[in-house]
């Protein structure tokens, strides 16, 4: 996305490894809104500060294979049908197990449903929107 001119910003207190990002040290809520409310568009989970960016009227990226297509508010939602989604709606979620998949936990498809989303999908999902 910086070669398309944008500026990246990680508004996440967990530090990323991506090149050419600028990491937002002042990761209060205050400072975090202030940031997204100047932002072109938000890329994220399903999580709460992708409903905060969508209260704050901004475009939504949302990664979000583990929801079906639908459950959250209208937001740009690159989505791999070829492998395993939507368990959030189909089963019983563990609060207390951050590993949770209730079908593939610990093999090599654990979270596949995030995973298989690719940089291009989110990318190809940006441009049609001409953000």
């Amino acid at each position: 996305m910086v070669e398309s001119g944008y500026k990246v910003i990680n508004t996440s207190k967990e530090r990323n490894p991506f090149n050419n990002c600028y990491q937002l040290e002042d990761t209060s809520i205050e400072n975090t809104m202030s940031v997204i409310h100047h932002s072109q568009f938000f890329i994220g989970l399903s999580s709460g500060i992708s409903h905060l960016a969508w209260a704050l009227n901004k475009k939504v990226v949302m990664i979000a294979g583990f929801t079906e297509v639908g459950h959250e508010f209208e937001c740009i939602r690159p989505y791999n049908p070829n492998v395993c989604t939507g368990c959030w709606n189909k089963y019983k979620f563990d609060a207390g197990d951050w590993d949770w998949c209730p079908l593939h936990k610990g093999t090599n498809r654990q979270f596949e449903c995030q995973n298989m989303i690719t940089p291009k999908m989110i990318i190809d999902g940006i441009r049609n929107e001409n953000l």
